[in-house]
């Protein structure tokens, strides 16, 4: 039993030594980590904001992605894209980069993004699935 005791002991540090010190989560639930910082001006509400991007289920599969396109422009807060998006763009700083891990709540919900043509169980992003990004911002204006 005491072998029980130390395994358990052993498996929580190593948990805890595994977590990334560095990530942080705002009050809805939204969890990054800042991969480079940026130098440029903050990104702000109706900004006009220039984005390289890829998207991934947990398991790694990525399921979009503008690397080797151009960048994505939209408005920054304005409701373009999902919550998560919005509400991440506008903690950030042109020439920033980030890997966020998007709740389900804050990406596209129970309704998921259907897709027929999908091997995904008819859905291009099934409902309920928490969504990872890596987000640059090339650009603020």
């Amino acid at each position: 039993m005491k072998y029980f005791g130390w395994l358990i002991c052993f498996l929580f540090s190593a948990t805890l030594a595994s977590a990334k010190p560095d990530t942080l989560q705002t009050a809805s639930g939204l969890r990054y980590t800042v991969l480079q910082k940026g130098k440029g001006p903050q990104v702000s509400q109706g900004a006009k904001v220039t984005v390289h991007y890829t998207g991934r289920f947990a398991n790694g599969n990525v399921f979009d992605t503008s690397e080797g396109q151009k960048p994505i422009k939209i408005k920054a807060g304005t409701g373009e894209v999902i919550a998560g998006w919005d509400e991440m763009l506008l903690l950030m700083r042109a020439g920033e980069e980030v890997e966020v891990m998007i709740p389900a709540r804050l990406a596209y919900g129970a309704h998921g993004v259907p897709d027929p043509f999908s091997a995904n169980n008819g859905y291009r992003i099934p409902p309920n699935t928490d969504l990872i990004f890596r987000m640059r911002i090339e650009e603020v204006k």
